[in-house]
C-alpha cells in the first residue's frame, strides 16, 4: 500500500501544480515532487493537506447523540446538511 499526500494551498486546479509525497506502508517517505494531478504517480490512497487558508474551523453545539453517531461524527463523516444548518 502506498499514499501519495498533496499540499493544497489553493483550491484544486487541473492545471495547477501541488507539492506532493509518495510514502510506503510504514509511512517513510519513498518519492517527492511538485506536479499537476495528472503526474501523480499512483497509489492505494490519497490525502490532502490543507493549507490553514483554505479551511474553517467552527465550534457548534449538538445535542446528546448515541455512540454511534458519534462515532461516525469523530471519523471525519460529517453530514453537510448539519453543517449548513448550523450557520
Amino acid at each position: 500500500m502506498s499514499i501519495v499526500r498533496v499540499l493544497l494551498s489553493e483550491p484544486p486546479a487541473a492545471n495547477r501544480a501541488e507539492a506532493w509525497v509518495r510514502c510506503d506502508d510504514t509511512g517513510r517517505v519513498v518519492e517527492r515532487g511538485h506536479d499537476t494531478p495528472d503526474r501523480w504517480p499512483p497509489a492505494s490512497r490519497r490525502e490532502a493537506v490543507l493549507a490553514a487558508g483554505l479551511v474553517r474551523l467552527i465550534a457548534i453545539a449538538l445535542p446528546p447523540m448515541s455512540p454511534a453517531i458519534t462515532r461516525t461524527l469523530c471519523s471525519g463523516t460529517f453530514s453537510t446538511s448539519l453543517a449548513s444548518s448550523a450557520r
